[in-house]
C-alpha cells in the first residue's frame, strides 16, 4: 500500500500558517506531511535545479551507475533499476486523471511513500479541498 504525503516549503507560509496547512493536509486525508527547514536564495535554487536536471538526465541514460559531485548534490553509485519507457514529465495542472496517470507508475513500481507539493501559499486551501474530494480518492481507488 502506498501512503500519500504533502510537502510544504517553509517559505510558503509563516510558522503559524504551516501548522494550519498541516492540519488542512491531515483533514484532506494525506497520510503524512513533510516540511522543509530552509529555502535557498533564487541563485542557489537555479544552480540546484540545473544540477538536478543533469543528475536526473544521467540516471535516465540507464547505462549503469551514476556518480555525481556538484556544488549542491553528491551522489555515489545511483541507478534507476526500472526505467520507464519514457521520461516522466513534471506538472499536471488540475486534471485528476492526468495526476493519477503520472503517479501510478511509481505506485506500481513499489514506492511506499509519495509526497506531493502545491506551490503558492494562497493555493493551499483550494489544493487541499481538491485533493480531499478528487485526487486522493482517485489515487487510492486503483
Amino acid at each position: 500500500m502506498t501512503d500519500f504525503g504533502y510537502t510544504m516549503m517553509c517559505e510558503q507560509s509563516p510558522p503559524d500558517q504551516l501548522v494550519t496547512d498541516i492540519q488542512m493536509a491531515e483533514s484532506a486525508g494525506f497520510d503524512f506531511s513533510v516540511i522543509s527547514d530552509r529555502w535557498p536564495a533564487v541563485g542557489a535554487r537555479h544552480e540546484m535545479l540545473s544540477e538536478a536536471v543533469d543528475l536526473i538526465g544521467a540516471l535516465f541514460e540507464g547505462d549503469g551507475r551514476v556518480n555525481y559531485r556538484g556544488r549542491h548534490f553528491d551522489v555515489e553509485q545511483a541507478k534507476l533499476w526500472d526505467l520507464p519507457s519514457e521520461r516522466v514529465p513534471i506538472g499536471c495542472g488540475p486534471d485528476v486523471e492526468e495526476h493519477v496517470d503520472k503517479i501510478r507508475p511509481f505506485v506500481d513500481a513499489g514506492f511506499t511513500e509519495i509526497a506531493l507539493v502545491q506551490i503558492g501559499a494562497e493555493q493551499q486551501a483550494p489544493f487541499m479541498a481538491w485533493a480531499e474530494q478528487a485526487l486522493l480518492p482517485a489515487l487510492r481507488s486503483r
